[in-house]
């Protein structure tokens, strides 16, 4: 599954690294793949990015 690493650093702050995983054909898709990631005990979000 395709992914990137960002790395957010903010003055004064510890380093948060953002982790995007993958293309989903629906939301619904996304979610699902959420879910699975919490019951790992991963903390995660879906966003809908802007289309290339």
């Amino acid at each position: 599954m395709p992914s990137r690493i960002l790395e957010d650093v903010q003055p004064q702050q510890a380093t948060f690294f953002k982790v995007i995983v993958g293309y989903f054909r629906s939301m619904e898709e996304a979610n699902l793949f959420l879910s699975q990631l919490q019951r790992e005990g991963q903390k995660g979000y879906v966003r809908e990015l802007p289309k290339p």
